[in-house]
């Protein structure tokens, strides 16, 4: 996968909650460097684990931090390492797989499915009973 900048999205998501990097970082539990690093594009590689806290500690979904139309490539982890799913993350992966379709040997194609399947593999591991899943499952499509 492709290397991110989430640079000037990460300091205007920051900047419209008036908080400082040193502020984000002990609310995601990170060095403030990582923020700095983040904020300048000096790290274009951050683990999906990082994201995920950044994410939370700014209210919003790995999908917004990181902007329309791109994804974390999860392939790498574990699914016992990755962050839990929400709902809309795995939408827009499915959004994102679906609008695919038509280019099935492109690398895009490819990456969708791989991603898709890790998310909705963590949607199901999340979930206590068969009838939890199928909810799940119906939300994620009902957002599609």
């Amino acid at each position: 996968m492709e290397k991110i900048d989430i640079g000037p999205r990460l300091r205007r998501l920051r900047k419209n909650r008036n908080l400082t990097q040193e502020q984000l970082a002990r609310r995601a539990d990170l060095n403030y460097a990582v923020i700095g690093h983040l904020e300048r594009g000096t790290s274009r590689d951050p683990h999906a684990s990082t994201l995920n806290a950044i994410a939370n500690a700014l209210d919003i979904s790995i999908g917004e931090l990181l902007g329309e139309g791109v994804t974390v490539d999860l392939s790498a982890a574990t699914l016992e390492e990755l962050p839990e799913v929400e709902i809309e993350d795995a939408a827009e992966h499915l959004r994102l797989f679906l609008s695919t379709l038509d280019e099935p040997e492109s690398p895009e194609h490819e990456m969708h499915i791989g991603g898709l399947s890790i998310v909705l593999a963590k949607v199901v591991d999340g979930r206590e009973s068969l009838d939890e899943t199928r909810e799940a499952f119906r939300e994620i499509f009902s957002k599609v």
